[in-house]
């Protein structure tokens, strides 16, 4: 129970400063994936205003992306009519990645009932013609419900189906691992605070017969994924950039896996282990210096052991957040304990005597462990009454200040 709870808690801050990093990094250009969205202006006057769309009007959509010259186009659409089987794999020389969507793909052990007949691999796909690029739309949320995670297949009872964002790099050329352990990994989304390269579907049609459009190739060597960005998509999900149309996080989970930075985090107890080698580290710290200069070492070696075990966890430096606000936390901590200590001994009273006959407040060495770092960080300085030194502390020189405790 105990240990439950700690992770939870952990986990909170894990995902907060994740979120917070996702927000405060610099934007990077999104150079290899176009969104073409459909609006609430699009949805009603391009499509009627109908749900499923109509498959006529989606391939018409789809020509009209393929003369700008993509390398492959992601249709994220419900796309459940037999009217959409007849639809090509490919237009003017561009892969067509499928998306497609289970009714009941929550459960990772989905029964083959549940999956469309082009997703089932092998005989098991019964009459359906099986898509060339086909995957499941399907990303798991974390418990707040924001999507920080993706996996790059997800596993049936009749083997193991790619995802959309794998469908889509595979029929791209972009080779990944998706059978076997790395394949099932859950991996962080790398979001950055740019949003992708994006044109509306309106736009997209109005001007795919005008020579500037084929001729400069907007769209030309990209991946173009068509998605639905209207208030009646039912695609809007919570991410740590706030709330945002399913095909963008897709674009932001391709271009995640074609930069390289799909890290897989480490599972919680391994991470917790971690984290608390870290806070005995800090720990030892302020046992076996003096205040003053534990403070002041505990500054500098927070950034740089998070920095080094964030490479020891995810295989690079970049995640160090992940580790850095439980260490402020035992940190500030450490700076309560001591003062509190400082205060339960009554060393700021001037009438208070130290209970253990002067020793508090001092190592075996008679050295002071306590040098009024606090007063001095709130704007306060300490001084004493003339003749009011306690004889037991040693010298005026190496006495705990107390007395009155004054405003500069």
């Amino acid at each position: 129970m105990v240990l439950s709870i700690v992770l939870d808690r952990n986990e909170s801050l894990e995902r907060a400063a994740f979120d917070f990093q996702a927000q405060v990094r610099p934007q990077r250009p999104q150079k290899n994936v176009y969104v073409v969205s459909i609006d609430d202006r699009d949805y009603e006057r391009v499509f009627g205003a109908e749900s499923p769309l109509d498959p006529g009007k989606v391939l018409e959509l789809i020509d009209a992306v393929a003369k700008g010259g993509p390398a492959v186009i992601g249709i994220d659409l419900e796309t459940p009519q037999p009217a959409y089987a007849g639809l090509p794999d490919s237009v003017r020389g561009a892969r067509i990645a499928w998306a497609r969507n289970p009714s009941c793909s929550g459960s990772q052990e989905s029964p083959v009932g549940c999956l469309p007949t082009d997703l089932v691999p092998g005989p098991a796909g019964g009459s359906g013609r099986p898509r060339a690029f086909a995957g499941v739309a399907g990303l798991a949320a974390d418990a707040d419900g924001a999507l920080r995670r993706y996996t790059r297949n997800v596993r049936t009872r009749e083997g193991t189906i790619p995802t959309f964002g794998t469908a889509a790099l595979l029929a791209f050329g972009h080779l990944v691992e998706v059978n076997g352990g790395s394949g099932d990994a859950q991996r962080l989304i790398d979001y950055r605070g740019t949003a992708p390269q994006k044109v509306t579907a309106s736009w997209v049609l109005a001007n795919a017969e005008s020579e500037g459009y084929q001729a400069d190739g907007l769209f030309r060597g990209k991946i173009v994924l068509i998605g639905g960005t209207h208030s009646f998509s039912g695609d809007w999900h919570q991410t740590p950039l706030g709330w945002m149309p399913g095909v963008e996080v897709w674009a932001q989970v391709l271009e995640t896996e074609l930069a390289g930075k799909g890290a897989v985090p480490p599972n919680a107890i391994w991470l917790g282990i971690l984290q608390f080698v870290l806070g005995l580290g800090l720990v030892l710290i302020f046992d076996q210096l003096r205040l003053e200069y534990a403070f002041y070492v505990s500054i500098v070696a927070l950034p740089v052991a998070s920095w080094l075990v964030s490479l020891v966890a995810f295989g690079s430096p970049r995640f160090w957040v992940y580790f850095f606000p439980i260490l402020g936390l035992l940190l500030v901590q450490q700076l309560y304990d001591v003062a509190k200590q400082e205060r339960d001994h009554g060393l700021t009273s001037p009438d208070a005597k130290p209970p253990d006959g002067g020793k508090a407040g001092r190592k075996p060495d008679g050295k002071r462990v306590l040098p009024g770092l606090f007063w001095r960080g709130m704007g306060l300085k300490q001084t004493r009454e003339p003749g009011s030194e306690d004889p037991t502390l040693g010298s005026p020189e190496a006495a705990v200040p107390h007395g009155r405790v004054e405003i500069p």
